[in-house]
C-alpha cells in the first residue's frame, strides 16, 4: 500500500502538492533518501516525535515543517544551507497559498 493511501483524507492533497514541489525542485529522491536513512537517528525530531515512521510524520507533523522536521540538514549530502533554502521556499509557498 502506498504511503498516500495511509494518510488521513485531509492530508492527501497537501502530500501530493509536497511531492510535486520536491519533483519540481529535482530533490524528490534526495528528500526521501535522507528521510529514510534518518528514521533511526535519535537526535532527529523525525525519530523523537514520530518514531521514524513516515505515516505518522506526514499525518501529524504540520505541513510547513515537513522539511524542517524530517532530518538533520547538516548530516545530509546536500548540507544545511541547501535544505534551509528549500525549507524557506516551501514555507513561502505555504504562506501565500494559506495551506499550513
Amino acid at each position: 500500500m502506498k504511503l498516500i493511501e495511509k494518510l488521513p483524507e485531509n492530508r492527501k492533497e497537501k502530500f501530493k502538492e509536497f511531492n510535486r514541489f520536491l519533483k519540481d525542485k529535482n530533490i524528490y529522491k534526495a528528500y526521501y533518501r535522507n528521510i529514510y536513512n534518518s528514521r533511526g537517528d535519535i537526535n532527529n525530531s523525525f525519530y523523537v516525535n514520530y518514531g521514524g515512521n513516515m505515516e505518522e510524520f506526514f499525518s501529524k507533523c504540520p505541513v510547513n515543517l515537513w522539511i524542517e522536521q524530517c532530518f538533520i540538514w547538516m548530516n545530509q549530502p546536500e548540507g544545511n544551507a541547501f535544505w534551509n533554502n528549500i525549507h524557506k521556499i516551501w514555507n513561502s509557498k505555504q504562506f501565500f497559498l494559506n495551506i499550513t
